[in-house]
């Protein structure tokens, strides 16, 4: 049962997590003008996410390994966007240094939480990707480098519950063949 909340839960963040994507693509470079509210926002988001996933989640025993610092963290800087007044140069380099913490985590649940190598893959280059254009959007905090991180943040919002979503049906296909297997083994027997 616990799963399938699971699974529900990853369907409906998948669904929520696209229309943001799309628009985010959409309204891209608005945003960048309101590049203040929009991150702050984005971050309350996902620290709220993040915090409501492990309240629920390792409750029911689906993770093991709580990261509500992140979550709270997260709220923390949302707040400071929202309400500080801070300049454009600031604000890309605080969303920066957010996107190098989040993906270097996704980066260490890649390595240490194997279970399928497909969504991995494109998981991992996309995290890569993240960090490279994040340093670069700090190196040189100006609106090219937004928009493109910008950019990178539509895949990023779908890839981000895509994943682990992928993942899970993968693990449940081999746990239903290796299970049919089983039966066929001891049918013959």
């Amino acid at each position: 049962m616990a799963k399938k909340k699971h699974f529900i839960y990853l369907i409906i963040k998948l669904a929520i997590f696209t229309l943001l994507a799309v628009l985010v693509l959409v309204t891209r470079d608005k945003q960048v003008e309101h590049l203040k509210p929009f991150i702050g926002s984005l971050m309350l988001l996902y620290g709220a996410e993040g915090l409501f996933y492990e309240a629920f989640f390792h409750h029911l025993r689906i993770i093991h390994e709580p990261k509500s610092y992140l979550g709270l963290i997260e709220l923390i800087f949302g707040i400071v966007l929202i309400v500080a007044p801070l300049a454009f140069e600031y604000v890309c380099i605080i969303w920066a240094t957010w996107s190098i913490v989040r993906e270097s985590y996704e980066i260490k649940e890649l390595v240490s939480d194997y279970k399928s190598i497909a969504p991995r893959i494109l998981s991992g280059a996309e995290s890569v990707a993240v960090i490279v254009f994040s340093v670069m959007l700090i190196l040189e905090p100006g609106e090219h480098h937004a928009l493109i991180h910008m950019s990178l943040l539509v895949v990023e919002l779908i890839l981000n519950p895509l994943t682990v979503l992928l993942d899970e049906i993968i693990v449940h296909f081999k746990e239903k063949k290796k299970a049919k297997a089983l039966e066929q083994e001891k049918a013959s027997e």
